[in-house]
């Protein structure tokens, strides 16, 4: 009876998981930084809608979801329908050269739509584009940032940017000496729609998390040289003209 009830409940979890989308991504490995742990949970999509992402070197490390989250409201009727689909992306940033991340820029893009049907003068469509975020530093999360969110309307398209620097990551854990080489970033991405005597439909289209670390001493001292010899060259020349 007991081993029933076990079997009852793994299957009701696989169930519950299953119906509200859950995926782990493999690790992918950068010329300087490393994602890691990345895995996406909720979302009505089944499986979730960011798919497995690609990584890019060139530059900068980039990781990049393509999306398929979207959501659609198709409302022939006089009350006011709405639907929503997110779900929480969770991935670590992890140095694989030593060096400490300068700056992280994660940006987002999607599209919108919708119809009027013109049997009814009085249609509504709303819709919209969110992308909330979580950072993690060792033991603290500093929470409840938000990628501000443009909309152009004559392309019916969305587009979202945000920038923390090593200065900003100092001032958010409050350690003005912070060197970040690991960092967790929790994702929400959101589409919503909403529709009466219409449809309605938002997308995300690429979720993109870019890491530009800090240039080695090195790298630095080899730039300043370079500079400096520069200018003792064309010093010289216009001496000896």
């Amino acid at each position: 009876m007991r081993l029933l009830a076990v079997l009852l409940l793994c299957v009701w979890v696989s169930w519950d998981s299953a119906r509200a989308g859950t995926a782990t991504y493999s690790n992918q490995v950068g010329t300087f930084f490393a994602f890691k742990n990345m895995s996406e949970v909720g979302g009505t999509n089944v499986p979730p809608g960011l798919q497995e992402p690609r990584l890019f070197t060139s530059p900068y490390d980039t990781i990049k979801f393509s999306p398929s989250t979207f959501v659609v409201v198709e409302n022939n009727g006089s009350s006011l329908k709405a639907s929503t689909n997110s779900s929480t992306l969770t991935l670590t940033l992890e140095s694989v050269a030593s060096q400490a991340l300068q700056e992280l820029q994660i940006s987002v893009s999607g599209s919108y739509g919708f119809t009027f049907y013109q049997s009814s003068p009085d249609g509504i469509a709303n819709v919209g584009l969110s992308l909330g975020l979580d950072l993690t530093y060792g033991a603290n999360t500093m929470g409840g940032f938000v990628v501000p969110i443009t909309q152009d309307v004559t392309t019916k398209t969305w587009f979202g940017f945000k920038t923390f620097t090593a200065s900003d990551l100092s001032t958010i854990f409050s350690q003005p000496s912070l060197q970040v080489q690991q960092l967790v970033i929790t994702a929400t991405p959101s589409v919503t729609a909403e529709a009466q005597w219409a449809n309605a439909r938002s997308q995300i289209s690429y979720l993109d998390f870019t890491v530009i670390p800090i240039p080695e001493p090195s790298s630095l001292h080899l730039l300043v040289g370079g500079i400096l010899l520069g200018l003792l060259r064309r010093g010289k020349k216009q001496k000896n003209h």
